[in-house]
């Protein structure tokens, strides 16, 4: 499978999809027709030999402004106007818009029907304003050519950030480089694969399943991300939602070029809600929405989801374009299934759950700079493997096996240990006023510290460095039991005094 990707591609990844935005006064209409216009001034000036445009961008630009300097004050006569009646030419013939040509085009006023353009798509909207101002610009073939300049663009030109714009921001958790508001910006031109509700065993669920295994073997699905890249120059989008609702999470799916290498990177956005929803179409999966409307109206609803985000790259470094999708997509695709799976089975909350279900007692609180880490090993510990597929019959995306996690045993008995003797690990990860390097305290002291220690990640080996302080601390593993086993004939009292 060959893709061609050109230079006009690598810089319109930049751009990220459009959706609610303020400005153009009262009417949201003249305001929505107006960042329209915007964003066309902006991609034809960003691009102007690439699409060989036959009027000069800076003009376009400066016909933009004049539409929004009539915005400036209410009592202005705006010149984006939206009419309820029917529109003519003056040969009498019923348009979409209309626009003044016997005045200067600094008082050229555009009149748009509210009823055609309620029932237009993006790309239609797009169309119309653009023919609107090359009217009043007065350019020959105006309508050939606002048709042919944003046909496969439409997506592209919604995208496109304006300045200050922030649809959905959170600071401290804002990859370097990436764009969460793209996900704020989505329009119903870009594509957006609805996974839906993981682990219903549907055949949606299955689908993607083997899409994930394999993109490849997905020729319709594929054929939907060649398009997205080639035509619409855009990223491809994947969303999903867990079975209660609780989490979310949104993917962009893009190539990169890197000099005169090229990779293909997933940035995603995972949600977990923080409160429960009473009412309405996101009590739930909100299945009653569609996928863009699921993600504008629960999901990106800061009120009721909190977010983090997640980049993910292609292991792959390749020199051509034509290996984007027979290799660095599968080798992508691989890596984001286990992204997934790190969110949706190892949430914190998610793996409580699944220890309550299966009456695992949870040691995890004397390991507290791993705790999650110290959860999943009681898990595998016990025969259970998480998983993505359904349909699950006790909690979401965990299943019972016959295999037992050997590594993961010791680990979980190691907690038990420490528990049964009331003793805490305590790593570099874990800097308290009293004591700050690695060692075993007892729970007494390290409570009576806990509101003085600081926690930070700065992913330290482990489990190695709690089984050395163990063995140090008097602690033999038995193999053939598996249990951390506290030798007698040593003295062992100092621990309790640490």
């Amino acid at each position: 499978m060959k893709l061609i990707l050109g230079i006009f591609f690598v810089q319109s990844i930049l751009f990220f999809a459009h959706a609610g935005r303020e400005g153009g006064g009262g009417d949201p209409r003249a305001a929505q027709a107006l960042i329209m216009a915007k964003q066309l001034a902006i991609f034809y000036k960003q691009n102007p030999i690439k699409l060989e445009i036959p009027f000069s961008a800076d003009e376009f630009s400066k016909r933009v402004q004049v539409l929004e300097n009539s915005f400036a004050t209410p009592d202005q006569r705006h010149l984006i106007e939206f009419k309820n009646t029917v529109l003519y030419d003056k040969n009498h013939v019923e348009k979409a818009g209309t626009f003044d040509d016997e005045v200067p085009a600094d008082e050229a006023q555009i009149r748009l029907s509210t009823s055609l353009w309620n029932n237009f798509t993006t790309e239609e909207r797009l169309i119309q304003i653009n023919i609107e101002i090359l009217g009043i610009m007065k350019i020959k073939n105006r309508y050939e050519l606002a048709m042919s300049l944003v046909h496969n663009h439409s997506a592209l030109i919604a995208s496109i950030p304006l300045p200050d714009d922030m649809s959905y921001h959170k600071k401290g958790w804002r990859i370097s480089g990436q764009d969460p508001d793209q996900f704020g910006r989505l329009t119903n031109e870009d594509h957006i694969l609805d996974g839906g509700t993981l682990g219903q065993g549907s055949e949606l669920n299955k689908r993607m399943k083997n899409f994930l295994k394999n993109p490849l073997q997905d020729s319709a699905w594929t054929s939907q991300i060649m398009e997205a890249w080639t035509t619409q120059h855009r990223p491809f989008y994947l969303l999903f939602n867990s079975p209660d609702g609780n989490n979310a999470s949104i993917t962009a799916i893009y190539p990169i070029q890197e000099n005169k290498e090229f990779s293909v990177h997933a940035y995603s956005l995972f949600f977990t809600k923080f409160r429960q929803i009473f009412e309405g179409p996101c009590t739930d999966t909100a299945s009653s929405l569609s996928a863009l409307d699921r993600l504008n109206n629960c999901y990106l609803d800061q009120s009721n989801y909190d977010a983090h985000d997640v980049l993910t790259r292609s292991l792959i470094s390749l020199n051509s374009t034509q290996n984007l999708m027979d290799i660095g997509l599968p080798a992508l695709t691989l890596e984001l299934k286990n992204d997934l799976l790190h969110f949706y089975a190892h949430s914190e909350q998610n793996l409580s759950k699944v220890l309550l279900n299966y009456f695992i007692t949870d040691y995890s609180s004397t390991i507290p700079s791993n705790q999650n880490t110290v959860r999943k090993a009681a898990l595998s510990a016990f025969g259970l493997a998480p998983t993505l597929d359904g349909p699950f019959l006790n909690v979401p995306f965990w299943k019972t096996t016959k295999k037992k996690s050997i590594p993961d045993i010791r680990l979980y008995e190691a907690s038990k240990a420490l528990a049964l003797h009331n003793l805490v690990f305590v790593d570099q990860n874990t800097q308290c006023q009293s004591f700050n390097s690695v060692s075993l305290v007892s729970r007494d002291i390290y409570e009576k510290e806990i509101g003085k220690c600081i926690y930070t990640t700065m992913g330290l080996e482990f489990p190695e460095p709690l089984y050395k302080a163990m063995t140090e601390n008097g602690f033999y593993y038995d193999y053939n039991n598996q249990k951390w086993i506290l030798e007698e004939n040593k003295n062992n009292t100092h621990l309790n005094n640490k």
